[in-house]
């Protein structure tokens, strides 16, 4: 496959339910943690597993807290929760594979020609204008690796008894960045990593051992959330990951230590910063340690599975200040103070699962009771949830296993994410808007003035899922899915009373804060919401001859989405303050940004002949949905509030309420060559990333002519060519 040696680039471009929600190309997210929706869930609820070992960051939800050498993985899995035999949370299952001795040696020639020729005329055939063409064209820089160089070494031995396995990777490089905030002013990003993986295992079995360790430098840490790399921060890294397995027990310890120190922390913050990503970016400087203890067993049917976090942060500075402007105009400033914090969060699953063989039926059942917790140091705000699971599975076959039915249901509760159990804890962020040049409190957040209501449940994922595969002919297959989802009790934050205590609404339904502390309250929110999706992909392979793959998607998660375009702004498992405004709710039914109207991802490769191989990959992407603001202003107030509904799938009118971004086409070609020579084996690939580079945009804002004259900020990540050359036995 072309991977530009990247799980990201894998995933983007091949595993059908994945849709990124930070730009990928070439390897181009690879340093960032990762935000991938599966089936347009939220990206906070995906975990990552190593050979079975839960390796997800303990302080990034939906985020693995190493990258595993990419020579060392064999296979990579895509699991839902449909699916009653993963007995864990849905997410990617990395497996390791044989390490057969290897040194592989990897380089990028960073921006490869242009914009393809044809990308103007065909864009202004299918959507009118091409995003240069506008009359506030994108800037001419482009985001993109300006270097990349990539090492790694693998190979398996016999120590006595035992077989050791290993991986050893190290890699550096500098990506292109757009400060946008200074005119989109170019700003270089450098990062290195090195990472090595290993296995430890008696010949005669019985037990394996896990271990890996990676170290990551970067010098402008958060860029994936689209914060203007001046608002960026330093970030250095380490990881230790240790696994023991023992017939049905296995036992993982993950440590990490993060030290993020802000570039510049009293930066001007932009209320109109159009990503509406940025415009709070409140994060201190500081080192977080954390420690995760993984532990799975499993007799006859009954199991036990339990994933315990605990956090530890110390900041660098105590209080810091950081003004805001709208536009220009001098509007006030966020007085911030942090203090050191310890947190716990975790759950337990304890559960039942068989299968059946029913003649020409197969039931899987998976029932199972589920709490999850989340604790900070002084106690306050803390948070216990229990609830119960349950997966069913019925698969149907004839008598020649030529068609394949089935029917999948299933209740899954979600587990405490560790970005609310920070931002619940009063002494990790003191935020205070002080409004003009008097400073006059306006508005607060941070868990200093929150409280959780009551008894809380955890968020429920409702889902049904239908559907059946043929087989056709030989190595020749066809899968259709339909896929329903419901969410339940998802997690909020309200204000703590009426509206009226805390503000006023105006004529126009807006709503503005008077002077004094806002206060807060966690709940579960009223109401259902609602997605579907559907799925089809035609398969046909012969080993060591051809393999061709194609497959669309369509997704429309519906939900009450908070204020803002970015990714963290708009899901369902993410809690912001600024949410509980009640200008939040206007024009808040909306599409999320799991949801990307639809997707078409395509696989064929050929043997032109004896070691001779051709892989092409094609994505097409589009209906990402998001919305303009509209700025409100009542004497020294601003609020702002979504013009429309994000793209809602519920407003049956074309076009479709919201702008959609264009449409995304990414083709990746490799070429690639097996030969023997000097007593090894040789391979040498070109990797060409982006191959019609169409650039269209990313993100786009309203210029003066409102919405017909919208600007494009940003375009795609340009074409970019891999060289690999590996050796080995």
């Amino acid at each position: 496959m072309p991977t530009a040696g990247s799980v990201h680039s894998l995933l983007e471009n091949v595993a059908q339910p994945v849709v990124f929600q930070i730009e990928e190309g070439a390897g181009f997210s690879d340093i960032d943690p990762a935000k991938l929706s599966i089936y347009g869930d939220s990206w906070v609820w995906n975990r990552w597993y190593l050979d079975g070992f839960d390796i997800t960051d303990p302080t990034t939800s939906g985020a693995p807290a190493f990258q595993v050498p990419f020579s060392a993985l064999s296979a990579l899995e895509v699991t839902y929760r449909e699916t009653p035999e993963n007995l864990r949370e849905q997410g990617v299952r990395l497996h390791l594979g044989g390490m057969a001795p290897r040194v592989t040696v990897r380089v990028v020639a960073p921006e490869a020609g242009g914009r393809w020729p044809l990308a103007v005329p065909l864009m202004d055939l299918l959507s009118g204008e091409h995003a240069v063409e506008r009359a506030q064209p994108p800037p001419t820089e482009r985001r993109r690796l300006e270097e990349a160089v990539e090492v790694s070494l693998q190979d398996s031995l016999q120590l006595g008894s035992r077989r050791v396995r290993y991986a050893l990777q190290a890699e550096r490089g500098a990506r292109h960045l757009l400060d946008s905030a200074a005119g989109a002013t170019p700003v270089r990003e450098a990062f290195s990593r090195v990472g090595a993986v290993a296995t430890l295992e008696p010949l005669g079995g019985g037990w394996a051992a896990t271990f890996a360790l990676e170290h990551l430098r970067r010098d402008h840490a958060l860029a994936e959330l689209y914060v203007g790399p001046t608002q960026a921060a330093e970030e250095a890294s380490t990881t230790a990951f240790a696994g023991m397995r023992h017939g049905a027990l296995q036992v993982g310890l993950l440590a990490r230590v993060n030290k993020v120190s802000a570039r510049d922390r009293g930066f001007t913050i932009d209320l109109l910063d159009p990503d509406g990503e940025a415009f709070r970016p409140l994060y201190p400087s500081g080192t977080q340690a954390a420690l995760a203890l993984d532990v799975a067993h499993r007799v006859g049917p009954a199991y036990l599975s339990s994933t315990q976090h605990l956090l530890h942060f110390a900041p660098s500075v105590s209080s810091w200040r950081q003004p805001v402007v709208v536009g220009t105009e001098a509007y006030g400033a966020w007085a911030l103070e942090a203090r050191a914090t310890t947190e716990a969060y975790g759950d337990v699953r304890l559960g039942w699962s068989e299968a059946l063989e029913l003649g020409a039926v197969r039931l899987v059942a998976d029932l199972y009771a589920f709490g999850t917790y989340g604790l900070n140091r002084s106690l306050t705000n803390s948070l216990a949830m229990v609830d119960a699971g349950a997966k069913v599975r019925v698969e149907g076959r004839d008598v020649q296993a030529l068609f394949r039915p089935f029917l999948a249901l299933s209740r899954t509760p979600v587990a405490v994410s560790p970005e609310l159990v920070r931002s619940l804890d009063p002494d990790h962020l003191d935020a205070r808007f002080l409004l003009g040049t008097q400073g006059a409190l306006l508005e607060t957040e941070g868990g200093a003035y929150a409280r959780v209501e009551g008894l809380l449940s955890p968020t429920d994922v409702y889902s049904a899922a239908a559907g059946a595969r043929w087989r056709l002919w030989e190595g020749a297959r066809f899968e259709l899915l339909g896929l329903a989802k419901a969410w339940r009790d998802v997690l909020r934050l309200e204000l703590d009373g009426p509206a009226e205590a805390f503000g006023y609404t105006d004529a126009s339904g807006v709503f503005f804060h008077h002077p004094g502390a806002t206060r807060f309250r966690l709940v579960n929110a009223p109401g259902t919401a609602f997605g579907y999706g559907l799925h089809m992909q035609l398969v046909w392979h012969r080993p060591e001859q051809h393999l061709f793959s194609v497959a669309f998607s369509a997704f429309g998660a519906v939900g009450e989405t908070p204020f803002g375009n970015g990714p963290t702004a708009n899901d369902l498992g993410v809690v912001r303050y600024d949410g509980a405004s009640p200008n939040a709710d206007i024009n808040a039914l909306a599409n999320l940004d799991g949801d990307r109207g639809f997707m078409v991802k395509g696989v064929a490769g050929y043997r032109l002949f004896d070691g001779l191989w051709a892989v092409a990959t094609v994505r097409f992407r589009d209906g990402q949905p998001f919305t303009f603001f509209d700025v409100h202003r009542d004497g020294a107030q601003v609020a702002l509030t979504q013009r429309t509904k994000r793209g809602s799938p519920l407003k049956l009118t074309r076009p479709l309420a919201g702008p959609r971004e264009d449409f995304q086409l990414g083709v990746d070609l490799e070429l690639s060559y097996r030969f023997r020579a000097a007593g090894a084996g040789w391979v040498a690939s070109v990797l060409a990333t982006n191959l019609l580079d169409m650039e269209n945009e990313l993100q786009e804002v309203s210029g003066p002519a409102g919405i017909q004259g919208r600007a494009a900020l940003e375009t795609q990540v340009p074409r970019a060519v891999w060289f690999t050359v590996a050796v080995g036995r």
